[in-house]
């Protein structure tokens, strides 16, 4: 003989909230690696830091060689252009800035590519240190060894592939 099948029955309480609405309401703090006092500190000194080198950059009038401006500054001329008579990986990083702050992207490109990027990169992280500061965490980051090490590593990269390019390439097609 068969049994007719049994089945269970669940029952839920009323819900207080209307259909598909999120009974909590979300956290709008970004996700980060926690600050104390000494971190929230330092990012401010930090983008201070960076504020004062835009301006200083934003003085400085782009040597049009794409190199050199930073003899303005009253620093020598670089050593390993005098001693060997090739540009060093960071020469025009400083003509990149100063090209980067009168908005001149094609001509900061040129001076150094690395510049560019490294400025950029700073322009970015003066908001994200205010951010950070606010919140007391390192906004959107959560791990900041491996997160620095992959920003610094990238624009170095960027650094020794077009002071390669400068040196074996347009070295050889006299346009350094």
């Amino acid at each position: 003989m068969l049994l007719p099948s049994i089945t269970k029955t669940t029952i839920k309480p009323p819900s207080h909230f209307p259909p598909n609405s999120q009974s909590t309401i979300s956290n709008p703090e970004p996700l980060g690696f926690p600050l104390d006092r000494r971190g929230r500190a330092l990012l401010s000194v930090l983008s201070l830091g960076l504020i004062a080198g835009f301006c200083l950059a934003a003085t400085l009038q782009p040597d049009p060689r794409g190199y050199g401006t930073h003899r303005q500054l009253g620093l020598p001329p670089c050593t390993v252009r005098l001693l060997f008579g090739i540009p060093c990986p960071s020469c025009g990083m400083t003509t990149s800035f100063a090209s980067l702050m009168r908005g001149q992207l094609d001509q900061s490109f040129r001076a150094n590519p690395a510049g560019l990027l490294l400025g950029l990169a700073c322009a970015a992280l003066v908001p994200w240190c205010w951010l950070s500061v606010f919140y007391a965490r390192l906004c959107w980051i959560q791990r900041p060894v491996p997160a620095a090490v992959w920003l610094l590593g990238s624009i170095s990269a960027v650094a020794l592939i077009q002071w390669l390019v400068r040196v074996f390439f347009l070295s050889s097609a006299g346009t350094i």
